[in-house]
């Protein structure tokens, strides 16, 4: 292979790494969005949640202790059960603690990635070397996608999307 051919094949390298960049920008923003939007319902939902469970249960107890009606305790200890069983199957906190790590994945790909393409590419590396090392970006890209949460909601996207066209997530360096 001429020094013609290996710059070409170099420069293609690069640019599939810099395609999986961008998509792990993309991705990781809108995981991160996610996260912090799961936050804020976990803390809007939970707190009441906690609080109206501890208050209910509380008047529960205290029904049973004094030995008044068995219908009321019985509501009471039905109502905590429900809110329970609401509040764990929405799972805010661990919704949002599940977004924003997978956030936090793709932004170490997304680096990766980046570095891959300014650095390792044009680098000595032999280019059976970096084709194994573009694989393997691809293939921790795959197992993202793979993996919950895979979906975000569509207004989340379009807020990324406009985000860092707009410079989010740009460094001063490249013009931020």
């Amino acid at each position: 292979m001429d020094r013609t051919e290996e710059v070409s094949q170099r420069g293609e390298l690069a640019k599939e790494a810099q395609r999986i960049a961008e998509d792990a920008e993309h991705s990781g923003a809108q995981h991160f969005a996610a996260g912090q939007r799961w936050r804020g319902r976990a803390l809007w939902f939970g707190l009441p949640a906690t609080i109206g469970i501890a208050a209910v249960s509380t008047g529960a107890g205290l029904f049973a202790l004094v030995g008044r009606d068995i219908y009321i305790t019985a509501g009471l200890a039905f109502v905590v059960a429900i809110a329970v069983a609401v509040r764990d199957f929405a799972a805010a906190d661990a919704k949002a603690t599940a977004h924003s790590a997978k956030g936090a994945r793709y932004f170490a790909l997304r680096d990766d990635a980046r570095r891959f393409a300014s650095i390792e590419a044009p680098g000595p590396r032999s280019l059976d070397a970096l084709t194994d090392a573009l694989m393997a970006l691809g293939g921790r890209q795959k197992v993202l996608r793979d993996e919950e949460p895979r979906e975000v909601d569509a207004d989340l996207r379009d807020r990324v999307r406009q985000g860092i066209e707009s410079g989010d997530y740009r460094h001063r360096v490249d013009g931020g």
